[in-house]
């Protein structure tokens, strides 16, 4: 990119430059306005289909959004689908909910946006997880 810098002197004298530069590389903003919707599949066993939705990210050099889960209350997020910049909705399909002692939780669902332009060492600037909120 060309930036066009103007230094203005405690004389008022003005000098104009342009300087040749790049723009850092920051991660994307994340997704906002995350919902989830579950919805059970059958009376006769637990699964459930999730919808995930959100308001998409505008940034030109956005490349997709990562969905994540983990059991409810707490694990490591396990990445899953990967989603195009163009859609602002997912639906993950034939979920189990995760036996937890003598209890069935439901997975929490994750997003982050990424984009296309690496890191230095390879790997894709990615925004923080924004959590899907969970059924009441």
């Amino acid at each position: 990119k060309v930036y066009h810098v103007i230094a203005v002197d405690r004389f008022g004298a003005e000098g104009i430059a342009e300087v040749w530069g790049t723009a850092p590389d920051l991660p994307p903003a994340p997704p906002k306005n995350v919902r989830a919707l579950y919805q059970a599949r059958s009376l006769f066993n637990n699964k459930y289909d999730v919808t995930l939705s959100w308001t998409p990210n505008k940034e030109l050099d956005l490349d997709g959004y990562q969905i994540y889960s983990t059991k409810q209350g707490g694990g490591d997020p396990i990445a899953r689908n990967k989603v195009d910049r163009k859609k602002n909705s997912v639906i993950i399909s034939g979920e189990d909910p995760i036996l937890e002692g003598q209890d069935l939780v439901l997975r929490q669902y994750f997003i982050t946006a990424f984009d296309n332009t690496p890191k230095p060492d390879g790997s894709r600037d990615e925004s923080p997880m924004v959590a899907a909120p969970l059924p009441q």
